[in-house]
């Protein structure tokens, strides 16, 4: 058997000699694929040498009661002098160094994986950050939650498992750690190469969520004008830019479609170019503040949403606030009906709306403390649900079946209808892509067996995919497969297959022969029964 087929099963010292004597020139894409997964592998286990390592120096350095032991558990100075030595500053040094104590100390079964090349220092550090003030006797059950299968998943989904297990796990409820972290919201200025910035926003995520959907919308709206060659990305900072210096007045829609911007003029006339003119195609103006069309960010000093950020909701089935006659109705449908799910809309002046999307259990929305979930953030804190949900005009009832999995089809639609949309959102939240945590507003919907082909338009075939995604789908020479419960197949054209599922995670299967082309549904060769 051959090094690229075994890899796997070697270990990581030896692996990293055989990886060594490799003419790379000479390996084919597919053995240059399991080149690149098995390096993985080693560094890996080189990383666990390096945090068993720090660990290890910090123990050293160790004093009870010493004066000069740090919060940390070590003496201030370890930093100090692990950075002259390695050549690193202090401020990268630092938190590599409260990891690696933190990994060692608390979390045998992450050190383990590295050690077994299976799961890599971003994973590992996901993992022990995210367990920030949790006390140490729940750190072994945190562990458990979190570390299996990490290293299917990228590093962002190791974090959405570690805030999802923290919630779980700690002695404080979602709402109080949340009044705790508001206290430390700020906007940060960070100089950067070339005459740039980064400035920084910490805030709520309901608040933050609705900024960024804002500044999206108006983004893509731009994008669409004849002559706009900025990106969306340009776009977007350009327009939150133009926001914040740019003076708006409180306005309803204008009725002949444009901004209701102070000056009349209409919303992308004149695209600017980003050197000052102002996106809107006006000069941007210094100002304290700015108010979005019919709605207004909340007061600096609070911790609300306001109601005036949340104007409205889209299209769904039944209310399920306390008190709403259609909650009882929705009551009556029994264990089949989870929860609900709205989405918040943000007026940003003219025809430009941004929504806010959250699910909501029904026991929280009647004053249950369990979390609602706010779509592209996770986890939030049942009152800030309820106050989301509050503003609801109708909301989406989400049907599951005895493994919680949502049901419903449109089979014989090539276009699913907008309830369907919503469950393939609900059930994928990003793109299905390998890698991808492209967000479900940024994404299409697509048949994983091709409507053309004798798809049909239901759950189990749709998946949601970003643009460049779905076109790799079509384009690049991929085969793929759904099966019940978002279960996707993929292989690519060198021959590698995956199993992906929805959450992000994905097993790697190796090499295999290439599948049968897909049925031709008006080539039946059966013959006629007469």
């Amino acid at each position: 058997m051959e090094w690229f087929q075994a890899w796997r099963d070697i270990a990581p010292l030896d692996l990293a000699v055989i990886l060594a004597r490799q003419d790379l020139s000479g390996l084919s894409d597919g053995v240059l694929l399991e080149y690149l997964a098995a390096v993985e592998k080693a560094t890996a286990w080189l990383q666990s040498l390096r945090v068993v390592g720090l660990a290890e120096f910090a123990g050293r350095r160790t004093e009870p009661g010493s004066p000069l032991m740090g919060p940390e558990g070590y003496e201030q100075g370890t930093v100090k002098e692990l950075s002259a030595h390695l050549h690193q500053s202090r401020g990268t040094l630092a938190p590599q160094l409260a990891d690696a104590v933190q990994l060692c100390g608390h979390f045998p079964g992450t050190v383990a994986a590295m050690g077994e090349g299976r799961v890599d220092l971003g994973r590992a550090s996901a993992i022990v950050r995210g367990s920030r003030d949790l006390p140490a006797a729940v750190l072994g059950e945190y562990e458990q939650a979190v570390l299996p299968g990490a290293e299917h998943v990228v590093r962002e989904t190791v974090q959405d498992r570690a805030r999802t297990a923290r919630h779980r796990l700690h002695p404080q409820t979602l709402d109080e750690r949340h009044t705790r972290a508001m206290g430390h919201r700020g906007v940060w200025f960070r100089p950067q190469e070339d005459g740039m910035a980064e400035l920084s926003v910490h805030t709520g995520a309901d608040t933050a969520m609705a900024v960024y959907n804002l500044v999206q919308e108006h983004a893509k709206h731009l994008k669409t004008l004849d002559g706009e060659t900025r990106t969306l990305a340009q776009l977007r900072v350009d327009v939150f830019t133009d926001l914040c210096l740019r003076p708006l007045t409180p306005a309803a829609p204008a009725a002949n479609g444009s901004d209701g911007l102070v000056d009349g003029s209409s919303r992308g006339s004149a695209p600017g170019n980003g050197n000052g003119s102002g996106t809107f195609g006006a000069p941007a103006l210094p100002t304290a503040g700015v108010a979005f069309g019919a709605a207004a960010l909340p007061s600096v000093g609070g911790n609300e949403t306001g109601a005036g950020m949340l104007a409205g909701f889209t299209d769904g089935g039944f209310g399920a606030a306390a008190g709403d006659p259609a909650a009882g109705a929705a009551a009556q449908v029994g264990d089949a009906v989870a929860g609900g799910a709205c989405a918040g809309e943000v007026w940003g002046g003219g025809n430009v709306k941004a929504f806010v999307a959250v699910t909501i259990p029904l026991a929280t929305a009647a004053g249950g403390d369990e979390p609602g979930e706010l779509a592209g953030y996770g986890p939030i804190p049942p009152a800030m649900a309820r106050r989301i949900a509050g503003l609801a005009k109708t909301w989406l009832p989400v049907i599951t079946d005895e493994h919680e999995k949502a049901v419903i089809v449109a089979r014989e639609m090539r276009h699913p209808p907008e309830w369907l949309k919503r469950h393939v959102r609900l059930r994928d939240g990003t793109c299905r892509g390998l890698g991808c945590r492209t967000h479900w507003k940024h994404c299409e919907f697509d048949h994983t067996l091709a409507w053309e082909h004798g798809g049909k338009t239901e759950l189990d075939n749709l998946a949601l995919r970003c643009k460049p995604d779905h076109l790799s789908k079509h384009n690049d020479g991929w085969h793929t497969t759904q099966e019940p419960h978002g279960v996707i197949r993929h292989q690519t054209r060198t021959g590698q297959t995956y199993t992906s599922y929805p959450g992000g995670s994905w097993i790697s299967h190796g090499i295999t022969p290439a599948p049968p082309p897909p049925p031709d549904p008006f080539n039946d060769t059966t013959p006629p029964p007469f």
